[in-house]
């Protein structure tokens, strides 16, 4: 009877013990987590030094069931291999780093963490940090600034995340005939940046470009203000977007016969779209000087300028940090006998 007893109890013993196995094996599982982040290196609006935007490192951290806690690991593709993780609701930050240790892109996701779980992303789409902006302001043509006269930019920021926008005001000097604007903390993200010039209180001419802020980088460029003079008629090629680059032409045709042409038909032409996208995701605005074209989101814009204009695209995306901008000069038209020439968009 003692030893009947005793196996029985054995056996016992057994049984909850392989059901303690079995259970912990339950509560633990692998998972590989991929941080997916945007291509931050190609562009050719006014952008940082490439080494800002390139990744160097990615760092995966996260807190689980119970305050378990997944310290900060490192990884140089952006995958990360979990072991025997404790299934249940995870919440993980990913970051991606440059040479210099800065982030450049963050994101986060919460999961439920099971056993049937093999994979699990995270799309770093935030665009953290501050940087500083430096911009030159040229003047090109036919422009004098007497003595007795005055002139200044004013410049307008606007944040395409937040809509918002910030004004300055910078005088010309008088011998370099040239201006600047140099702003820190600025957060990182995609802006258009117009400006507007004046000679006593009276607009003379004026510009728009995209830009590019990374945080703890610097993005330096420059902006040229048009004033009756203008390149010979070409094609030009833009490449939109630090974060989800989109390249393209803008094309330039003639409307008319011989030399008698009356107007120029722009055409934005893409070349490589990013992964995900289409022709149909994208937004196009086109300026002559920082104005406004009428009817804008159009691919093509046929124009008739009565004097040397600078007109520009600008094309965005659904992307954050997806503005990008190309700008073209064309020739004054003489349309005296025509009836006027207005910018329109078709």
């Amino acid at each position: 009877m003692k030893k009947t007893l005793l196996i029985i109890m054995a056996l016992l013993c057994l049984m909850v013990s392989i059901g303690c196995k079995d259970e912990v094996r339950e509560t633990f599982t692998s998972v590989t987590i991929d941080a997916c982040a945007p291509d931050l290196e190609q562009s050719k609006t006014i952008a940082p030094p490439a080494e800002s935007m390139k990744i160097s490192t990615y760092l995966l951290s996260g807190t689980g069931p119970d305050g378990e806690k997944l310290e900060a690991i490192e990884s140089t593709t952006g995958k990360f291999t979990l072991s025997n993780i404790r299934c249940g609701l995870w919440s993980f930050e990913a970051s991606a780093l440059n040479s210099s240790g800065n982030p450049i892109a963050k994101g986060s996701r919460s999961q439920e963490i099971k056993k049937s779980t093999a994979t699990a992303s995270i799309l770093m789409n935030e665009l953290p940090g501050k940087g500083r902006l430096e911009i030159e302001f040229a003047i090109s043509g036919d422009f004098y600034l007497p003595s007795a006269s005055e002139a200044q930019i004013v410049i307008e920021l606007f944040d395409q995340k937040n809509q918002s926008r910030s004004v300055f005001t910078r005088p010309i000097d008088r011998n370099s005939m040239n201006s600047a604007l140099t702003q820190e903390a600025i957060h990182a993200g995609s802006y258009e940046i117009s400006a507007i010039l004046y000679k006593d209180n009276e607009m003379v001419t004026s510009a728009i470009t995209a830009v590019r802020i990374v945080g703890s980088a610097t993005t330096r460029g420059s902006m040229t203000m048009v004033v009756d003079d203008a390149s010979n008629l070409s094609d030009v090629s833009v490449t939109n977007d630090v974060s989800a680059p989109i390249s393209g032409t803008i094309l330039v045709q003639k409307k008319g016969t011989g030399n008698q042409f009356k107007s120029y038909l722009l055409l934005f032409k893409p070349s490589v779209l990013p992964s995900g996208l289409t022709e149909n995701d994208l937004t196009y605005k086109w300026y002559c000087g920082g104005i406004p074209v009428k009817n804008g989101n159009c691919r093509t814009c046929e124009v008739s300028p009565d004097k040397d204009s600078q007109y520009t695209i600008i094309v965005t995306s659904s992307k954050q940090g997806s503005t990008g901008s190309t700008s073209v000069t064309l020739k004054a038209l003489d349309n005296s006998n025509w009836g006027g020439a207005i910018p329109k968009s078709v």
